[in-house]
């Protein structure tokens, strides 16, 4: 998909180019890639090495002219001398020992890849002539057209990220809460902020006073005009030294009200489950610990493994302290072990076949310790659900849970968002 985005790209321009008499040099089109940050991650960040490996081989298959790697902890702060080195190497190994640099067109006649490309292209240009019938670009912003479809694009990812049915590895799956994080290297942005501030002021007392409000005042009147020079115009401040804001106060018509445009929300995939994690821990911090839960494994190994597994990856997602045990073979023992764990949430973890005889019981004694204690199934199992709930089981976790919504209203439950 990523490889047929870039080739469909360059269709769609040549086109648009085409539909608006631009020569052929104009309707070529130039591609700097860049991997992206929107699925990217704070927590396990060295799954980012692996996601930029991705996208810098599909960037490259699919015609890119230039291709910037991303370090793999730049979310974090400066990018160290390491992850430099392997965003560098990442392109090295790509080029040298993958051989793409012989290749003009290294996914040119793969069937899937050129039908997938010409499918994209139609909904593409499709989609820009619908935007043209609205007025353009900048209408369909004014009239959130395009704030809402993409809204609503978000909403279907976060649904799916939320019950994990999109895998985000090491952040909404596979948690691993004993890797140290890498070194953090936060600038001092107040120095940043200074040293840029002097080196703006210079470069302003270098510029020729003459030929910048000469060449401003051609950018007002080509405004004014309505000139369809007024481009070139503007390209030929910015060689003189204009900046931006100049630029952007030389086309500003006086007296007429700025466009108003509602802001895309510019976000990251991983953020509400990075989010989750990050509050149990400042909890942990402030309090010297983290909500426990106690897993009640009911019988043999084999027989409880696997939900037990399923649980502790599941709770681990917000950073919860997770008991394990190798088992109990009866009831009351693993209500004592709860008692003893000091945990309030206690999670039943065995089989749809022994939950009948198992959970009634489990849950009437967990709930008769305390009315806090907090009673949850591993599984679901339907013909049981209502009886289960009137024995004193609060909720169930399953492979269908929104484990987004689910862990945040344990973290209410327990105190951890106030």
């Amino acid at each position: 998909m990523e490889m047929a985005r870039l080739r469909a790209a360059r269709l769609v321009w040549e086109k648009i180019v085409s539909a608006f008499k631009g020569n052929k040099q104009s309707q070529q089109m130039t591609i700097h890639a860049r991997t992206s940050t929107y699925n990217k991650t704070k927590t396990d960040p060295y799954v980012n090495m692996l996601r930029v490996t991705t996208e810098a081989f599909s960037a490259i298959c699919g015609g890119c002219d230039s291709l910037h790697v991303e370090p793999f902890d730049s979310l974090l702060g400066l990018p160290t001398a390491f992850s430099r080195r392997i965003a560098r190497n990442v392109q090295i190994v790509l080029r040298d020992e993958s051989h793409f640099k012989h290749p003009i067109d290294p996914s040119g006649g793969a069937w899937y890849v050129e039908n997938l490309t010409n499918q994209l292209a139609q909904k593409i240009w499709k989609q820009f002539q619908d935007i043209e019938k609205n007025g353009g670009m900048t209408a369909s912003l004014e009239k959130e057209m395009v704030q809402n479809h993409l809204k609503e694009k978000a909403d279907e990812r976060l649904k799916n990220i939320s019950s994990r049915k999109t895998v985000i590895v090491g952040t909404n799956k596979y948690p691993n809460l004993t890797e140290k994080p890498p070194q953090v290297n936060v600038p001092d942005m107040k120095a940043v902020a200074k040293s840029r501030s002097i080196k703006v002021g210079q470069f302003k007392d270098r510029r020729n006073t003459d030929d910048l409000m000469a060449s401003v005042e051609a950018v007002c009147k080509a405004r004014n005009e309505q000139s369809s020079e007024w481009f070139s115009q503007v390209i030929q401040a910015a060689g003189t030294g204009a900046s931006l804001a100049e630029i952007t106060q030389a086309l500003r018509v006086s007296g007429k009200p700025s466009v108003q445009i509602k802001p895309v929300n510019i976000h990251r995939l991983a953020e509400p489950f990075e989010n989750l994690r990050y509050r149990t821990q400042n909890y942990a911090h402030k309090t010297g610990k983290a909500p426990a839960v106690f897993l009640v494994n009911m019988g043999p190994i084999p027989q409880h493994k696997a939900r037990a597994d399923y649980s502790t990856n599941f709770f681990q997602l917000a950073a919860f302290d997770v008991l394990e045990n190798k088992g109990f073979q009866n009831i009351d023992d693993a209500v004592t072990a709860f008692q003893n764990s000091n945990a309030r949430i206690a999670v039943i973890c065995s089989t749809d076949d022994t939950y009948p005889d198992l959970v009634p019981e489990l849950a009437q004694k967990i709930k008769a310790l305390s009315a806090q204690n907090i009673v949850i199934v591993a599984g679901y199992p339907k013909a049981h659900i209502q009886r289960f709930q009137e024995a004193g089981v609060d909720d169930f976790i399953h492979i269908k849970s929104n484990a987004l919504t689910f862990l945040e209203n344990m973290q209410q439950q327990m105190g951890v968002i106030s």
